[in-house]
């Protein structure tokens, strides 16, 4: 299959699909994906993070204020997208940034993924 995003990056396009497969079971949005990674230059590993990152900050936020208007389904929804794209910010720039670089993986000290209600 040829790559629709990040096409001269193998990497990014597999982590791209890898994100939307997780829209099966409500782990992802297939257009958050797709905008998220539409934003980044292929090898631009710092920018990959940071729209990630964004993108979890926003969802959360939004699940957030659903929680608050007392909408527990979609609120709750809502924080499992996010802590799917925190967990992508983190993984992703943990692994692929070290592992390049030659350097064993860590976790980078950022922003928790946020709790799912129970």
């Amino acid at each position: 299959m040829r790559p629709l995003l990040s096409p001269d990056d193998q990497q990014f396009w597999y982590e791209t699909l890898r994100a939307l497969g997780l829209t099966a079971n409500g782990g992802a949005d297939f257009g958050e994906v797709v905008t998220t990674t539409a934003l980044i230059s292929a090898g631009d590993y710092g920018r990959w993070y940071e729209q990630s990152a964004a993108t979890a900050e926003r969802v959360e936020a939004e699940a957030r204020g659903q929680l608050a208007a007392g909408h527990q389904v979609s609120g709750r929804d809502g924080l499992l997208r996010a802590a799917t794209y925190w967990r992508s910010a983190e993984f992703f720039t943990a692994t692929v940034t070290r592992t390049r670089a030659g350097e064993p993986p860590t976790r980078p000290a950022s922003g928790a993924p946020p709790t799912l209600p129970r």
